[in-house]
């Protein structure tokens, strides 16, 4: 008999044969490319994919909430080994395009606690910000706003179960200006307030 830990390990590496085929990971930098920083990564997925299939199976208090949060927490991860992007489908015909991105998502990772223009955004790429606004939306799927608020909302709901902070301290530690504003961006982004969501939370 199959139990459910065998089956989860089984969806598992399933999905990995689906998903990893497309991330580049031989596009990583020298420093990040080594095999330990690669088995980390592996293994972090697994645990994550593997706790989404154990919240789904399972079904307890608040188990879409754990999902949301891990799917998010993967994209969390993603960005930081910069796999959102490879050189062919996103950033076309030249490499040097590719690394420009690269430096725009770093750029955004390390400062997403402090002010961010839009100004400095078009800048790493050498465009105007309105042309800029367009390649990041064609590249991106989304406005330069709306992914950096993703990202710090990301960051402040890992805060919210895994630090002491206040709430407003969160706000301010991810770089939103206006307390109200964060907890708009919050509820839109997990259905909830940021109180709630820490409540719910295990």
């Amino acid at each position: 008999m199959i139990n459910s830990r065998q089956l989860n390990s089984s969806r598992t590496s399933m999905a990995y044969q689906l998903l990893l085929p497309a991330f580049p990971l031989e596009e990583l930098s020298a420093a990040e490319a080594s095999s330990q920083t690669q088995k980390t990564f592996v293994l972090t997925l697994s645990e994550l994919f593997q706790e989404i299939l154990y919240a789904y199976d399972t079904k307890p208090i608040g188990w879409f909430l754990l999902i949301k949060s891990d799917m998010y927490r993967i994209l969390a991860l993603l960005a930081q080994y910069q796999l959102f992007l490879h050189p062919e489908p996103l950033c076309t015909r030249k490499k040097e395009r590719s690394d420009q991105c690269k430096k725009l998502l770093r750029y955004i990772q390390d400062n997403y606690d402090s002010k961010i223009r839009l100004s400095d955004l078009a800048a790493i790429l050498n465009m105007n910000p309105q042309y800029f606004c367009r390649f990041f939306k064609t590249h991106f799927h989304t406005t330069p706003i709306s992914y950096i608020n993703q990202y710090r909302v990301t960051q402040a709901a890992d805060l919210l179960t895994g630090s002491s902070l206040s709430i407003l301290e969160i706000a301010l530690h991810t770089g939103f200006e206006s307390p109200s504003y964060f907890a708009s961006i919050f509820r839109r982004t997990f259905g909830m307030s940021p109180e709630e969501y820490r409540k719910a939370m295990p």
